[in-house]
């Protein structure tokens, strides 16, 4: 397969929480939804903004675009609730508008007896919580796996579709690998997480479409319920019925304890109202320069300035730019004739070595005084270096800070899911280069053969 290293050769340079558990399961005193959280390092990104501004479909949509994991907090004048997202899928949910829980749904099933599942809950509270319910009953209790992520699918499914009622509040996304801690299992010790997870574009598409249906004239009733058997029968589910049935479920308020008489308002992570219309767009086949040019005209959202660098035979080349402002030369042409060596003390290095982005005051060093000197002379109050990862490898560092200001960076967590969609843009594109050199080659042998033939 090609490298990015050999297609920057050829292409070159680029112009440019629910409520506490029931008193019956033994909640933690004042335990919320909100910390049921999962446990990542304090200094982890988050997206925040506002459900008017950004609905929950377009949020999902961004998510599993962006295969990211973390935690989805939702906060309204009705309530709590979450969604974990494990690389893009969606594999646990809560809504303060449902009260049963995985465990309340296995023993309607018949799966497990109230005695195994209090002896589950014993088990759990003798060796702290150590254990998430699904996996004792799955080893103690020989109840199916398939089984219990089934009733977990379907639990996921009715919190996600009562979310989707919610008119106004504030959201976060705290990326971060979800880890189901003792504390996590305590305050919410009947839940379990889905092993494999659940497409978010499809609850999203169903909780949109049981909004609409709830929105329809009462009166016109939904079918009644012999019809409703015989459609169940078929495999087929009436989603007015289903929509009329949840709004009964969780009341006029939406089933949510009072959180204050005003929604709550925050401010908007920078880019995300863009990071959808991106996104999509990196989905399309394209060239290097286009994908280049896509993270500029993404990055010009929220920095004043960019630079692209590309890693090419240990060195770090400049490959485009944005914002660049210079009293004498070109800056398209000066950033192209900047190298770097990778070994050289910089802040390009730290985000390879560390491969994540690195914010920090752009400190004393020969190769940082280059950038400095190479992009004007003016030292930024604070700079970033974010790693494209190709193939478990760093392929391209972008470069920014906001000269002329002397401001320092807003948040860049939208700037981390883009980034890392565009090393698998460029992944795609390298395979895509590939195959056409591959099909190229099959073709040639067989003229050449062919031409052996006729002499």
């Amino acid at each position: 397969m090609r490298t990015i290293t050999d297609a920057v050769g050829s292409v070159g340079g680029v112009v440019p929480d629910r409520e506490a558990v029931e008193k019956r399961f033994e909640p933690v005193p004042g335990m919320l939804l909100k910390d049921i959280s999962i446990d990542i390092e304090r200094d982890r990104m988050q997206l925040t903004g506002n459900l008017e501004d950004l609905g929950l479909g377009e949020i999902f949509q961004i998510l599993n675009f962006s295969g990211k994991s973390g935690t989805l907090r939702l906060r309204s004048t009705k309530g709590e609730g979450l969604v974990v997202f494990r690389d893009g899928s969606v594999v646990k949910a809560a809504s303060a508008a449902i009260k049963e829980n995985v465990g309340d749904l296995l023993l309607k099933e018949g799966a497990i007896t109230l005695e195994q599942l209090g002896s589950a809950k014993e088990r759990q509270k003798k060796y702290g919580f150590a254990e998430p319910l699904g996996r004792i009953l799955k080893r103690d209790c020989k109840v199916s796996p398939d089984l219990i992520e089934n009733i977990a699918r379907k639990h996921i499914e009715k919190a996600v579709h009562t979310l989707f009622f919610w008119q106004d509040g504030y959201f976060t996304f705290e990326l971060g690998d979800y880890r189901e801690t003792p504390a996590i299992v305590q305050a919410d010790p009947l839940q379990h997480t889905l092993m494999k997870g659940m497409n978010p574009q499809f609850l999203a598409m169903e909780g949109l479409r049981l909004v609409d249906e709830s929105k329809k004239d009462p009166a016109n009733p939904a079918p009644p319920a012999k019809e409703e058997k015989e459609e169940a029968s078929e495999g087929k589910i009436d989603t007015r019925r289903y929509a009329q049935e949840l709004l009964k479920e969780i009341g006029d308020d939406g089933g949510f304890p009072s959180a204050g008489t005003e929604a709550p308002v925050v401010a908007t992570s920078k880019g995300l109202k863009v990071l959808k219309e991106m996104l999509e767009e990196l989905t399309r086949p394209l060239s290097l320069n286009e994908i280049v040019l896509l993270v500029l005209r993404f990055s010009s959202e929220m920095i004043n300035r960019t630079v692209v660098f590309t890693v090419k035979n240990g060195r770090l080349v400049g490959f485009g730019q944005s914002g660049i402002e210079l009293n004498e030369g070109i800056a398209d042409n000066k950033v192209r004739k900047m190298s770097i060596p990778e070994e050289g003390p910089s802040i390009l290095t730290d985000a390879i070595n560390e491969k994540r982005i690195v914010v920090k005051d752009l400190v004393k060093t020969p190769w940082n005084d280059y950038i400095v000197e190479h992009l004007g002379g003016r030292r930024p109050v604070e700079a970033f270096a974010a790693p494209v990862m190709v193939q478990g490898k760093v392929a391209m560092i972008l470069y920014g800070d906001n000269v002329p200001g002397a401001n320092k960076l807003d948040d860049l967590s939208t700037l981390d899911i883009f980034l890392g969609q565009t090393g698998v843009a460029i992944e795609r594109m390298l395979q895509k280069t590939d195959a056409g050199a591959h099909e190229g080659r099959t073709r040639q042998d067989g003229v050449q053969k062919h031409d052996k033939r006729a002499i």
